[in-house]
């Protein structure tokens, strides 16, 4: 049984010393370093040369890496599946009923969204304060990407990331909203931008899946 202090240079060697991110595979690496080591110290072999030797069996630093860098291709590609599958559950019964109760519901906001009370608020503000939404907007935008995507890389996403790609999305609309002729495009093609506002929910219910699938697959 190692003790506390040996765990923590188990975690420090493979964060510090090997550069490795993904917590997930840390995880899995710690098991089987804990495991390999206890074997080694019950044949009085010191901790020290234990780990070393441990760590040659993985082919040293370059093996960890590439180990990494294999792990985190093979997870991107099973939740790129995990997108797509749920993506096109959307479309499929009993999915599709949903989806085109979506639309209908999408349809009626654009139908009878005011536009001219919207209008009205937006000539009131200054240009200054436009301007500054504008920052705010893209901004956020910005540091939504950011922070999903070094989560995703470094294997930290966790359950509250859902809410980031929804506040994104969410933003992203606004700023079309404001920089685009929504009010012309939602006049004239209703049906088709009710498509547009429906297609952005699909992709955030297969989004919140795949994170879902994530998360669950790191607290297993």
């Amino acid at each position: 049984m190692l003790t506390p202090a040996q765990l923590t240079l188990i975690d420090k060697h493979l964060r510090s010393d090997n550069w490795l991110l993904n917590n997930v595979l840390i995880a899995e690496l710690t098991d089987h370093y804990v495991d390999a080591i206890s074997d080694k110290m019950g044949q009085n072999v010191p901790f020290e040369v234990a780990l070393q030797d441990v760590h040659r069996s993985f082919g040293g630093r370059k093996g960890l890496l590439k180990m990494e860098e294999n792990y985190q291709k093979t997870q991107a590609n099973t939740n790129s599946r995990v997108y797509k599958d749920a993506f096109k559950k959307a479309f499929q019964l009993p999915g599709l009923g949903y989806t085109l109760l979506i639309w209908t519901i999408c349809y009626g906001i654009v139908r009878t969204f005011p536009f001219d009370w919207f209008s009205a608020q937006m000539n009131r503000a200054s240009v200054l304060s436009f301007f500054g939404i504008l920052c705010i907007f893209t901004g956020v935008i910005v540091y939504a990407f950011v922070r999903v995507y070094r989560e995703v890389r470094t294997g930290t996403l966790s359950l509250h990331a859902p809410t980031y790609t929804m506040f994104q999305s969410t933003i992203v609309l606004a700023y079309l909203s404001v920089i685009l002729p929504v009010r012309h495009f939602a006049e004239t093609q209703p049906i088709l931008c009710a498509l547009v506002m429906t297609l952005v929910g699909i992709h955030e219910w297969a989004g919140m899946h795949m994170l879902a699938h994530v998360y669950r697959k790191r607290t297993a």
